[in-house]
């Protein structure tokens, strides 16, 4: 092999050692399956390029068919990933099943088959699951709007690249250019890189998840947000820098002290903790969020357009809060539903446009209104147009349509 491959799969194998060892962070949390599962991404990756390379003993057949069989297994792992992170529920385990069946078929088949032809059929199969995975992460049901979309897209079109790469690589030989061997190295890494990033930031809520059970609201842990007692600052430094015009909107929650003396104190702090995070990972940057109390949040948005922008912010909002919430201890993500104990958000969304120089302690007394009376509406949102001078439900107000 070339001396540059060589150091192009020495810097995979060098992301791939740091990948695996990042793993040992989770652990020392008390997550070991999200170390299991930050660890084993590095792990088989590394075991389909040492055969894709060709070395491991027992010669050129034996690394095929490692190759092939790995690949597999790697297809089942990018299936149950996508299938989690789609948040599905009804027909998650019938299709993860059905995944399984379908790899056993072809592994059987692949041992009746010469190396070259076994590793082909694998590789092909795993290839042909990241653009399933690609066409579902775009669909409607997909991420679409989570902070890690991109992050998932880039992650399985490189692992995309990277078996087709390898499976050419393998097949032609010895001869293959250093050339191919730096491209393939190069989108391995970046595989690599986006799986940590992807896994932490979808799971590394859960070890805060476990100090807030434990110690509950201090300078508000449970939302990672502005407390009630700070809350004033913020709107104050958001009305005072601001410019033109700012949207207010305002989410009550009106069965959390329903649930508090259901289950308890830990699972209310839960259910804030989840419905905080989704609110984070669906609202745009530079949002200023708050507590103004034990209920609600207030949201404020710097140089908004018009009603017609919080509408749509507003509906996003609402589809991703009535969602159910996994409650209970334990290493499943809160975004998962396939637990038992679920509890429905039951909230109201209020939303205002106001301008800077407004007086800003009546502008959030009044979207904080706005949302108690959304609680009544059957669209759950509530917004006060400023052209018909008066609060009107969603399905009554019709969003101004943007200039073009």
């Amino acid at each position: 092999m070339d001396p540059a491959a060589v150091g192009f799969w020495g810097a995979y194998f060098g992301v791939a050692i740091v990948a695996f060892l990042a793993g040992a962070f989770p652990l020392a949390q008390g997550l070991p399956r999200v170390a299991l599962l930050m660890a084993a991404a590095p792990a088989l990756n590394s075991a389909y390029v040492v055969a894709a390379l060709g070395w491991f003993p027992g010669g050129p057949d034996v690394n095929l068919r490692i190759q092939g069989l790995v690949a597999l297994h790697n297809s089942l792992a990018l299936s149950a990933l996508m299938l989690l992170m789609l948040r599905t529920q009804g027909w998650v385990w019938r299709a993860w099943f059905g995944t399984v069946a379908v790899v056993l078929v072809i592994a059987a088949v692949s041992f009746a088959l010469p190396p070259r032809t076994a590793m082909l059929l694998g590789t092909g199969y795993a290839t042909l699951c990241t653009w399933v995975a690609l066409a579902l992460l775009f669909s409607p049901r997909g991420l679409r709007h989570h902070r890690l979309a991109w992050l998932a897209v880039a992650s399985v079109g490189s692992v995309s690249l990277g078996l087709i790469s390898t499976a050419w690589i393998a097949a032609a030989g010895p001869g293959v250019s250093w050339q191919a061997h730096a491209f393939a190295a190069a989108v391995v890494a970046a595989h690599e890189i986006c799986m940590a990033f992807a896994v932490w930031g979808q799971f590394s809520h859960l070890a805060e998840l476990q100090l807030v059970r434990a110690y509950g609201s201090g300078y508000d842990p449970v939302t990672r947000m502005r407390s009630v007692e700070t809350a004033g600052q913020l709107i104050n430094s958001v009305f005072s820098s601001g410019s033109g015009r700012i949207g207010a909107i305002g989410i009550t929650v009106s069965n959390l002290y329903a649930l508090e003396n259901l289950h308890g104190r830990a699972e209310q702090h839960q259910a804030l903790f989840v419905l905080a995070t989704r609110l984070r990972n669906t609202l745009p940057q530079g949002t200023q969020m708050c507590r103004l109390g034990t209920d609600t949040f207030l949201l404020l948005l710097r140089r908004v357009r018009d009603e017609g922008e919080l509408m749509l912010l507003a509906r996003r909002i609402r589809e991703r809060l009535g969602r159910p919430v996994t409650l209970g201890s334990g290493e499943k993500p809160s975004e998962v539903h396939l637990g038992a104990h679920e509890w429905r958000p039951e909230f109201g969304v209020g939303i205002m446009v106001v301008a800077a120089d407004q007086n800003r302690a009546a502008a959030v007394n009044a979207v904080r209104n706005l949302s108690r009376t959304a609680l009544a509406y059957p669209s759950r949102v509530a917004c006060y147009s400023e052209e018909q001078r008066e609060v009107a439900e969603r399905s009554t107000f019709t969003p101004a349509t943007p200039a073009s």
